[in-house]
């Protein structure tokens, strides 16, 4: 069970690096575009390798679902007593990141809900900047940009039904 919830945290660390890491590196290109010149969005489509257009927009989807299915759990009994939802989601966000102090002596979480937090925010900020690139450059945007924006305001749905949902 130990080995299982290691590889969760891992496999949730990476999809978040990989994300930011891809991101990064697509918003540069597409910042980076030179139209005058006759460097389109096309050209650079059909001179770049596709993969990783499909990883940036599968890992753009697999964070928000990280999100998504962090905030849409049932709670458990190891939170603290009278903490708000969106605290107890964050908190447990945080705990499929990384747990620094697993439970007290009355078995309350004192995870504080920092990783949860960087976490959404970290997607937050990558999808909304997707979303900025893809309306500035408009036509000329590369296309896994605008397929992260995308991808981002339709996983933006039930990120944000599931926070405000009280259970």
């Amino acid at each position: 069970m130990n080995n299982q919830i290691f590889l969760i945290k891992i496999v949730v660390v990476l999809a978040l690096l990989g994300y930011l890491a891809s991101s990064i590196y697509m918003f540069h290109f597409a910042l980076t575009l030179d139209v005058e010149k006759g460097v389109s969005a096309a050209q650079f489509l059909k001179d770049s390798n596709p993969a990783i257009m499909y990883i940036t927009s599968g890992l753009t989807g697999l964070v928000g679902g990280i999100v998504a299915t962090a905030f849409g759990v049932k709670e458990t009994n190891n939170t603290p007593p009278n903490a708000a939802p969106a605290n107890q989601k964050l908190r447990r966000l945080s705990s499929y990141v990384f747990t620094p102090t697993p439970v007290d002596d009355a078995g309350v979480n004192n995870n504080n809900g920092l990783y949860g937090t960087l976490y959404s925010l970290a997607y937050i900020v990558v999808g909304t900047a997707s979303a900025v690139i893809w309306i500035i450059l408009g036509k000329d945007t590369i296309p896994s940009v605008a397929f992260m924006a995308t991808t981002f305001f339709g996983m933006l749905i039930p990120i944000v039904a599931a926070y405000f949902n009280p259970n």
